[in-house]
């Protein structure tokens, strides 16, 4: 189609200013007087004459609908056509016109008759189609279209794009000549979207959230191309979702707060040219329908602020993402990966782990996340061992498939050999997304090409990817998940697990673990002086496991309040014999867990056998632990403390943080951030909320009500209720050892609660207790197994 130069007699076209994309209405300039007739022969010094469609509903296969079906959908076109209609106005005859009869039936036979992955192809191909035949001499000068789609989002009433083309634009093969326009007026937009969040300054709107009403129309920078495809800044699912979950997080006194930090976020996570934001209020005025602010803000405006902060040495006020110092790629490694691990043969975890590290070393990547660790059932080939799988998310300065030959080479240092298609390995690296490349060689699919089909693949990837869109199936992550779980249901759902060793799986979610406590002071008060000895341990120890106990835990320093520190040198003098004495008379299959904040207690205990780090000041005690969580692969739990045993008890006020649950999850939250910063595998971390350390009388019981809040579904969780003092002045019970009964009523409020390991002096009792509290909120496949294994 070759594109129509104006002729010599009629002026250029400038568009005009469209107030809405929905309406496709021009503002209306005044003119001077003007013949009416002969056109194109007499100047015109008002904007051309407009021939409307509005809302035509055709049927087309655009993408996918809000509930994630490939289908025929309804969609709305208008179409504004800019020409001079004095001639059919003054013969009275539509030969001299743009029959919009005519119009209606090309724009509805066009818009049946193709299939489009995007509106915005669709829109680029209905103008050019329209200028190729109305153009020139039949007088049409300038269109605009507006494709709208009423079922692509749940909570949205339409999403849209509005273009407007003139013949000059479609001088190119691609129809881009616009993009050079200054003016130019195209735009993505989504039309009433509906959330609810914390807005106002009233004291019942800072109790309930209330219904918030956004439409947002995204400018790129330069006007639409008729290719079939949608930088992702510009993709509206993916907008729509980071909207929400951002404005239903927030806590805003005004309209105007909540729009600035709208547009900042939304600029700063997309990495869109342009935005304007209007959110409307509905509740706010008795008499009127809303009130309403709207915004137009772009990325000059963003980095002018991100400036201005660098400059004053402030810290931002808006709210971050987890890890967002790792939002943006290191100048180094500017390319965004997602791989796949897995492995089925020898110590799996192990060879996971070092999968990573040899990823940060042959592949120069910085790993910016991991997902959650899952066992699965081997597919295709069903006659192999399970398997261990992961995802991770890397930066990397390697090119795809200099990325793809370094993973090769790993899987060939670790031993992986041709067993077959699908067949057991060591260890199998796949690149399932990479940036947003679309590439298929006979070497390299990039996206991998199955993983639609593939649940093991899917769901870690959704725990560090849901809202990221797959570059071919035009569906996020969590909704490709959700389709599959929806199209093939699993008679049992993938669970998370953590490795303790090469023979101990725990699976989460089947059973309650318990955490028997042994501890090796003299000064502990429960059970102080007990067991120093390595006789009187192991015999404890033995004891415990026969009752129930599926992990120890060791502690050589007291962290009961006031408890003196004894030092490192003392801590590892306890702690290291018994854990030896431990490995070499208990099975290897009964896990040992040390109870320290001190990092040299925690490496010599690793190195006498422990299996997990157990650190009540979540890793704030030891400016070195986190570092050797990280290079030793260390399952560890985190707990929440303020202070040291020393001072906590005077730590206990919440009000400054939102109150005891709220405080509790952010500040334990902060903690989990740091170690996943450093290093530690999300699949390593466990989370324990600290009760009775800095947390005062009914505090306790706040948070056991509230345990859902603290932790999940981040991480699993520990809880270690038992015989503390809370308890005791509950029951009226002084004495720390005959409070059984009391700490069988909080393991019952922690199982409720969703606690994944409850930490416990009284195994025998205990494992009763949680059997049966297990048989009413978990309903366990195997009641009573040690090892989480069926």
């Amino acid at each position: 189609m070759s594109a129509r130069a104006p002729t010599a007699t009629t002026p250029a076209v400038t568009p005009a200013e469209l107030t809405s994309p929905a309406t496709s209405t021009s503002t209306i300039s005044p003119r001077s007087p003007s013949p009416a007739f002969p056109t194109g022969q007499i100047g015109r010094s008002l904007p051309w004459d407009v021939i409307h469609v509005r809302d035509l509903v055709v049927r087309n296969r655009v993408g996918v609908d809000s509930w994630e079906r490939s289908k025929p959908q309804p969609l709305r076109i208008s179409v504004a056509a800019y020409t001079d209609i004095d001639a059919a106005g003054a013969l009275d005859s539509l030969t001299s016109s743009i029959h919009y009869g005519t119009m209606t039936t090309l724009v509805t036979e066009y818009a049946e008759r193709h299939a489009f992955k995007s509106m915005e192809a669709l829109a680029v191909g209905l103008a050019r189609m329209l200028i190729d035949t109305f153009g020139g001499p039949k007088g049409l000068r300038q269109v605009a279209i507006t494709v709208e789609k009423p079922r692509a989002l749940l909570h949205a009433a339409c999403t849209g794009v509005h273009i407007v083309r003139t013949e000059a634009d479609f001088a190119e093969p691609d129809g881009i000549a616009a993009a050079s326009r200054a003016d130019h007026q195209d735009r993505i937009y989504i039309r009433d979207l509906s959330l609810s969040a914390i807005i106002g300054v009233n004291p019942w709107e800072r109790e309930e959230k209330q219904l918030v009403v956004l439409n947002l129309d995204l400018v790129p920078p330069t006007s639409i191309s008729n290719a079939d495809t949608v930088p992702r800044a510009y993709n509206y699912r993916l907008v729509a979702n980071l909207v929400q979950d951002y404005v239903e997080k927030t806590s805003f006194k005004t309209i105007e707060a909540l729009c600035h930090h709208v547009a900042r976020h939304s600029l700063d996570r997309c990495g869109m040219h342009q935005l304007t934001i209007k959110i409307e209020k509905p509740s706010a005025i008795v008499f009127a329908k809303s009130s309403a602010v709207e915004v137009t803000r772009d990325l000059a405006w963003l980095n002018a602020i991100k400036a201005h902060e660098r400059a004053a040495s402030t810290t931002a006020t808006f709210q971050r993402t987890r890890r967002s110092s790792l939002l943006v790629p290191p100048p180094t490694a500017s390319n965004v990966a997602y791989i796949a691990l897995g492995s089925n043969l020898g110590d799996r975890a192990a060879h996971i782990h070092r999968a990573l590290d040899e990823m940060v070393s042959r592949c120069r990547a910085v790993i910016a996340d991991t997902s959650f660790l899952y066992e699965t059932e081997p597919m295709y080939v069903t006659d192999q061992p399970r398997f261990l799988n992961a995802a991770c998310k890397i930066y990397t300065p390697l090119a795809p498939v200099e990325l793809l030959d370094k993973l090769k080479e790993i899987e060939a240092e670790m031993g992986r050999t041709d067993t077959g298609r699908n067949g057991p390995r060591p260890i199998d690296l796949d690149i399932l997304l990479y940036n947003q490349v679309e590439m298929k060689t006979e070497k390299l699919e990039i996206p991998h090409p199955r993983i639609q089909e593939r649940e093991f693949v899917l769901r870690p990837l959704a725990d560090i990817a849901a809202n990221v869109e797959h570059p071919t199936q035009f569906r996020t992550v969590a909704k490709l998940l959700a389709l599959l779980q929806h199209t093939q249901p699993q008679s049992e759902p993938m669970r998370r697990v953590l490795p303790l060793s090469r023979d101990v799986v725990w699976t989460w979610g089947r059973k309650t673990y318990i955490m028997g406590i042994l501890n090796v002071t003299p000064d502990s008060f429960s059970d102080g002086g007990k067991y120093t000895t390595l006789d009187a341990a192991l015999a404890q120890a033995q004891a415990m496991v026969a009752a129930g106990a599926d992990i120890l835990d060791i502690g050589g320093q007291s962290t009961r309040p006031g408890a003196q520190d004894v030092g490192e040198a003392e801590e590892i003098r306890r702690v290291v014999p018994v854990i030896q004495h431990l490995r070499a008379h208990l099975p290897p299959t009964v896990p040992i867990s040390i109870d320290t904040f001190r990092a040299p207690v925690a490496a010599a205990a690793l190195d006498a056998g422990a299996n997990l780090v157990n650190d009540v000041t979540g890793g704030h005690g030891d400016a070195a632990m986190r570092a050797l969580w990280a290079a030793r692969h260390a399952p560890v739990c985190i707990m929440h403390m303020r202070g040291k045993p020393t001072t906590m008890t005077a730590m206990t006020g919440y009000a400054e943080v939102g109150g005891i649950v709220r405080g509790v999850a952010a500040e334990l939250g902060a903690r989990i951030d740091a170690a996943l910063l450093a290093g530690v595998p999300r699949w390593n971390i466990i989370a324990d909320p600290g009760i009775g350390f800095a947390k005062a009388g009914d505090q306790n019981f706040e948070l056991l009500a509230h345990l859902k809040e603290v932790a999940a579904p981040r991480v699993p969780l520990l809880v270690g209720p038992s015989r503390k003092r809370f308890i005791g002045d509950a029951i009226g019970q002084p004495e720390a050892a005959r409070r059984t009964w009391g700490t069988a009523a909080a393991v019952v409020a922690c199982v409720a609660g969703g606690a994944d390991i409850v930490r416990v002096h009284d195994v025998g009792e205990m494992r009763d207790v949680v059997r049966v509290a297990d048989q009413v909120w978990r309903r366990p496949t195997v009641v009573g197994d040690a090892d989480g294994k069926k």
